[in-house]
């Protein structure tokens, strides 16, 4: 089997809707929009509906980006995952999947994880240290301890080689980032290379359903 690559985006900046929405249906792709349930920043939720009726997929990233990997995390449980996802979806933003804040989530949380969401993406590796086989997600996948491989201070070359590798191994690779070209945050012209090759050598470029689906 093919492998396959998908993108996350977090935390709803308005980079997203002009960058992205335009630079992904170029290639006929489309990725998945990490959003805060509290934040009206940037995009806010109207713009986050239009890319998802455009078919780009929405994941919760908890009510108030507060960090969730300590015991006491589960003090937060109601709030930073059920009342997260109660807003977004009265806001008409589907979302079935969760994104711990920093990537990062106590144990304890995972019960809850799994009584709202169909997976969850809590398990943090940097790209910029971690041997590219780890960067991969593991077979079987285990849907609540997903990780995923930040593009930030990553050349074009690097990403490539990554996707590739994800191709060539019959895996799924999970890249994401933040606000597009802030800081070190990948650009909207490292993206369209990317982009690019993905279309060119025909690596899948799945929305984290579709890999979830595919990688099951």
């Amino acid at each position: 089997m093919t492998g396959a690559v998908s993108f996350h985006f977090d935390d709803g900046h308005n980079s997203h809707y002009r960058v992205l929405l335009p630079l992904f249906k170029k290639y006929g792709f489309v990725g998945s929009l990490s959003l805060i349930a509290d934040e009206k920043r940037g995009m806010g939720f109207e713009k986050a509906r239009m890319m998802q009726d455009e078919g780009w997929e929405i994941l919760c990233h908890s009510k108030t980006h507060i960090k969730m990997d300590a015991p006491s995390a589960i003090d937060l449980a109601e709030t930073e995952i059920a009342e997260a996802k109660r807003i977004l979806e009265e806001n008409g933003l589907h979302t079935r999947q969760y994104v711990t804040p920093m990537s990062e989530a106590h144990e304890s949380l995972l019960p809850i994880l799994k009584e709202h969401f169909d997976a969850a993406f809590t398990v943090y590796t940097n790209a910029l240290t971690v041997p590219l086989p780890d960067l991969l997600e593991e077979m079987p996948l285990s849907p609540y301890r997903l990780h995923r491989a930040c593009m930030k201070e990553l050349p074009l070359e690097r990403l490539i080689e990554m996707a590739d590798y994800a191709c060539d191994s019959g895996k799924w690779l999970v890249f994401y980032d933040h606000d597009i070209g802030y800081s070190t945050n990948v650009t909207e012209q490292i993206l369209d290379g990317l982009l690019a090759h993905c279309k060119e050598r025909g690596i899948p470029v799945l929305t984290s359903t579709e890999g979830l689906k595919r990688f099951a």
